[in-house]
């Protein structure tokens, strides 16, 4: 039985039906209202509309790399205009027409997504709102990490200076980095799953403590690239610009110095191809008792007044 309260004018009724448990559809009611003059009864029926709670589904979860992003599907059913909010979210979104809508997230861990409230055109709210979907993390496969290492991700473009580029390892696995490489940090160039194809280019200045690059290519495009520590090249280092290298410069790779200048305070070792030959091109030695190993051919090479040089 539906219950009902009358106002305190007695004039105005309300009826709950929710104690009913009815699905949507149309209801008729009849109301008894006794007469306050003899007990009359006078029988009123009402039309009762119960509309459709909405619903929604949601799809398209899986698997992606650290820093990829993800589009989930979610399918309504109700009266325009949607309201709703997904995990995460702290503001409502609005689809106004249609029943479906597109999200995109990128998630940095494992995460579930729910519809969390949901209400439609008609101001009817949600029941059910258990449907859901996983986005889960890849973590990248590469060898010779190690804790706090700078690892290129070249995710979102090529730039060397833009953060969004760069991962770091935390002992377990791999984050996003929320800054650039400095002077402090080792930074690996690598290939590996979920690493991109984009090699990494300088669109300013660039340092490093220990530098290894391993299969891909290094631009320093024209501008300046310093480290602190020791630099081991077994990709493609592309040097035009100015490389400062405070430590060892090992080359087993390909190193095209351009019209560029390389300062180097330890030794020198190639294993690999050492273009410096190149017009323009200034090889300085600016430190104590350094070697050079191998054949290298120089079109400028000067050692400053402090070092001595070992061939």
């Amino acid at each position: 039985m539906a219950t009902s309260d009358r106002d305190a004018s007695g004039t105005k009724f309300t009826i709950n039906t929710e104690s009913l448990n009815l699905d949507a559809g149309i209801y008729y009611v009849k109301l008894e209202v006794k007469s306050d003059c003899c007990g009359v009864s006078i029988p009123i029926w009402l039309e009762i509309t119960i509309l459709p709670a909405p619903t929604a589904t949601i799809s398209g979860g899986g698997e992606i790399c650290l820093g990829e992003s993800r589009e989930l599907t979610i399918t309504f059913t109700g009266s325009n205009t949607f309201t709703y909010q997904i995990t995460g979210d702290t503001e409502n979104r609005t689809l106004a027409s249609g029943t479906t809508a597109t999200i995109s997230v990128s998630p940095t861990e494992e995460t579930t997504y729910y519809i969390t409230s949901l209400t439609d055109g008609n101001n009817c709210e949600a029941l059910d709102l258990s449907d859901n979907e996983v986005v889960t993390i890849s973590q990248p496969m590469i060898e010779g990490v190690y804790t706090n290492d700078f690892v290129w991700l070249g995710n979102a473009s090529n730039d060397w200076n833009s953060a969004t580029n760069w991962m770091q390892y935390n002992g377990s696995s791999y984050v996003l980095a929320s800054s650039v490489p400095t002077s402090g940090d080792n930074v690996l160039i690598k290939d590996g799953t979920c690493v991109s194809s984009n090699n990494p280019t300088l669109t300013g200045t660039g340092e490093a403590n220990n530098l290894k690059i391993d299969g891909k290519t290094l631009n320093i495009n024209g501008n300046s690239l310093t480290v602190a520590g020791n630099f081991t090249n077994g990709g493609t280092l592309n040097g035009t610009g100015t490389l400062n290298v405070a430590g060892d410069f090992t080359n087993n790779g390909t190193f095209n110095g351009g019209s560029g200048t390389l300062n180097i305070e330890g030794n020198l070792s190639n294993g690999g191809t050492f273009d410096c030959d190149d017009t323009g091109n200034t090889v300085v030695f600016k430190g104590t008792n350094q070697t050079i190993s191998n054949s290298i051919a120089f079109y400028d090479v000067q050692f400053d007044q402090s070092s001595v040089g070992t061939i």
